[in-house]
């Protein structure tokens, strides 16, 4: 076998709008419950092997607390450097995302992002933007709130996805044709870099996955 290295390689922020627990939930995985680990593995050269590569059945974890872990696994990588040992780039630990859920609502909505105030959204890094989600109902039938929603955000390229749940108890009902606001925020990342910055803005993302809207953040200086 080729000379193998491990290497540590920093936690993944969740991809928008994927839902993922708090880091908390991995002190203790319920039954039933999932944790992800990410594998990054990078140039396997087999010295005077004929042919194609047989992959390996599996992918062995060696648990901090005792034990291991074989995880299936069923491809190999290129062979890019001869001369350079087989890489294995090991992230932490971090919590699955939420499974899927049932639709908040059958009807297809309408969103776009306003300001509260003046003409544009801007903030300073570390500071938190106010804004305004509009939400409108195109459809013949009224859409109540008989739940309230999750609510992603996400502030590119520094940011990393926020989860929210919408603040909907007090309104009722989207009438037919008609549009309601609610006030949301976003912080703005201590490395967010100066001009435009992009918010994502999506609704229900483990149920409907929409409706989403797109704007921009000035982030002005410190």
């Amino acid at each position: 076998a080729p000379p193998q290295r491990q290497l540590p390689l920093p936690a993944l922020p969740p991809a928008f709008p994927a839902v993922v627990p708090p880091d908390s939930a991995l002190l203790a995985v319920p039954p039933g419950g999932a944790a992800t680990l990410d594998l990054d593995w990078r140039n396997w050269c087999l010295p005077r092997a004929p042919g194609t590569p047989v992959p390996p059945r599996a992918i062995r974890l060696t648990l901090a607390g005792g034990g291991t872990v074989d995880a299936g696994y069923d491809a190999v990588p290129p062979c890019t450097a001869p001369a350079t040992p087989t890489t294995l780039g090991v992230r932490p630990f971090q919590p699955a995302p939420l499974p899927p859920t049932p639709p908040w609502t059958s009807t297809v909505l309408q969103a776009t992002i306003q300001p509260l105030t003046g003409t544009r959204l801007a903030g300073r890094p570390g500071a938190t933007v106010r804004f305004a989600v509009q939400l409108h109902n195109p459809g013949t039938t009224p859409v109540p709130f008989q739940r309230c929603p999750l609510v992603a955000e996400l502030l590119a390229p520094a940011g990393q996805p926020e989860v929210y749940r919408l603040n909907c108890p007090a309104a009722g009902a989207l009438p037919a044709g008609g549009s309601l606001r609610f006030e949301m925020r976003v912080r703005v990342p201590a490395g967010a870099p100066a001009g435009d910055n992009g918010l994502f803005w999506r609704l229900d993302p483990t149920g409907g996955e929409g409706p989403e809207a797109v704007s921009r953040v000035t982030v002005t200086a410190r």
